[in-house]
């Protein structure tokens, strides 16, 4: 394998890290915004 494309390999490698933590803050953000509306449920 050349430098290049060990570079080029680590320059992917962190992007499909940035859109996994995307991906992953999105979820928690989510389910934060449902808990309330689950717990709502759960009283009425």
């Amino acid at each position: 394998m050349k430098a290049d494309d060990a570079g080029n390999y680590n320059l992917q490698l962190s992007g499909v890290q940035e859109i996994l933590v995307k991906r992953l803050d999105g979820v928690v953000a989510a389910s934060e915004m449902l808990r309330p509306s689950v717990g709502n449920i759960q009283q009425a």
